[in-house]
């Protein structure tokens, strides 16, 4: 039993990822905004929607799932709280995984003061 309940993880784990990549080259296509239609669902702002809520949204974007993707989905990205939408939009928009000019210039102010402070003793 064991084994078998460890293939259904793989198999669910593939089937979500491959539902990932099919969405991923649709928003890419499409330039959707992807975010906001699930933080209107958010009202609280926690990251999580509900199972139901999770469904609509993807629909609402054009981004079609069958029933069994959705719940590989929902196993993959869902807890006790729901669906953490943040951690599924890390994964799926390509936008959220190119570094930050931001990040990466405080990063080497930071180095940049450091290297002189160490000069200075």
């Amino acid at each position: 039993a064991v084994v078998s309940t460890q293939s259904t993880g793989r198999e669910k784990q593939a089937l979500a990822r491959t539902a990932i990549a099919r969405m991923e080259k649709q928003i890419a296509q499409r330039r959707i905004m992807t975010k906001p239609c699930f933080q209107d669902f958010d009202r609280h702002n926690y990251g999580y929607v509900s199972a139901s809520q999770f469904a609509q949204g993807l629909s609402y974007l054009g981004l079609e799932s069958t029933e069994p993707e959705r719940k590989a989905l929902e196993a993959l990205y869902g807890d006790s709280k729901g669906i953490n939408y943040h951690k599924f939009f890390e994964d799926l928009d390509p936008v959220a995984k190119e570094p930050r000019k931001y990040e990466k210039n405080l990063a080497e102010m930071i180095s940049h003061i450091q290297f002189r402070e160490a000069g200075t003793e």
